[in-house]
Order: C-alpha cells, then sequence, then structure tokens
C-alpha cells in the first residue's frame, strides 16, 4: 500500500501524519517513504523504517523524519517518480485503511 509520488529535499525534516485503523485490536505496520520507482529503484528517503502499532479502531498517527536525499516530482529529463509513502508488514488475512494522509 503507498501514496501518490510527492517531492523531498535533502536533510530537511519533514511530518508525515495520517488516520489509520487495522482489522486487529493491536496490528503491527512499518511506514516508510522511499523513492517511488524511477528506473525501478526504491531507496529509503528516511534512515529506517517507522514501526507503528494501529489499532482497529480509527487513529490519528504521525512521525518526523529527516530526508537522506532529494527527488523531484514529474520532470521528465530527470527519470525520476518522486517519493512516496509505503505501509509494509501487512500480513496474510490482515487489512488497514488509511485516510487523510498529510506532509
Amino acid at each position: 500500500l503507498h501514496t501518490r509520488n510527492f517531492p523531498v529535499e535533502k536533510d530537511r525534516w519533514y511530518r508525515v501524519s495520517f488516520a489509520a485503523r487495522g482489522t486487529l485490536p493491536t496490528q503491527g505496520v512499518s511506514v516508510v517513504v522511499r523513492r517511488g520507482g524511477a528506473a525501478g529503484n526504491y531507496e529509503l528517503l528516511m534512515p529506517a523504517r517507522q514501526a507503528l502499532t494501529i489499532s482497529s479502531a480509527w487513529a490519528r498517527y504521525s512521525f518526523v523524519f529527516k530526508a537522506t536525499r532529494t527527488v523531484a516530482v514529474g520532470i521528465p529529463d530527470a527519470s525520476d517518480s518522486g517519493a512516496r509513502l509505503d505501509f509494509e508488514r501487512v500480513s496474510v488475512g490482515q487489512t488497514i485503511e488509511i485516510s487523510n494522509v498529510e506532509m
């Protein structure tokens, strides 16, 4: 599960915020900002994945990170798709719902 692509600037701090709920009362997920796949490259754009425990009730989650690279969006000659927010570690049989992603 990932968001639309967006730009980030190296060494700049960002706050990511979103609403989420899962299928279990406590469900572990990892959230990461990474390159959006330009030339097959999905490198992390933050130092490490952010581990979160979400619940089965809607709640707001936030974290901050410092971008490790600059990534633009929609510049044809740069071959860059931009950055994206990925949600990982959703196990088989589990689901998560995401709403109101802000950066």
